[in-house]
């Protein structure tokens, strides 16, 4: 097997590395968090006052987007992939957060796995 990163026996830039790679996939696990913290926001406000409060991913993107994109969403051509980005935008913020998350988490420690396999075969060497 072909390994990716194969680093000299620098041991400084090994370690900083590593502590990037870490808190990164930390950064990761943290947004897979954030769907469950945004249910119990919710459905404390559900129980307290009988509403519940949705988070679509709308609501987050609308205030951010340039006014071209939404004025361009508001025009007759293009329905097909307008729908599709509405309907995007109405799926709830907080699967976005956990795919987003899931993802850096998962390259994270691929990556990580890959310098610890190769810095292995650099001290076998040694």
């Amino acid at each position: 097997m072909s390994k990716i990163f194969i680093f000299s026996t620098n041991k400084t830039f090994h370690k900083m590395f590593n502590s990037l790679v870490g808190y990164s996939a930390l950064a990761g696990a943290l947004l897979m968090l954030v769907p469950f913290v945004l249910l119990i926001y919710q459905g404390y406000f559900w129980l307290k006052m009988g509403h519940w409060t949705p988070f679509p991913a709308g609501k987050v993107l609308v205030p951010i987007l340039p006014d071209s994109f939404l004025s361009w969403l508001s025009a007759d051509s293009w329905v097909g992939l307008k729908r599709i980005i509405i309907g995007a935008m109405d799926i709830p913020i907080g699967v976005y957060s956990f795919i987003l998350g899931i993802s850096i988490f998962l390259f994270c420690a691929s990556i990580g796995w890959e310098v610890d396999e190769s810095a292995n075969i650099n001290n076998r060497k040694s």
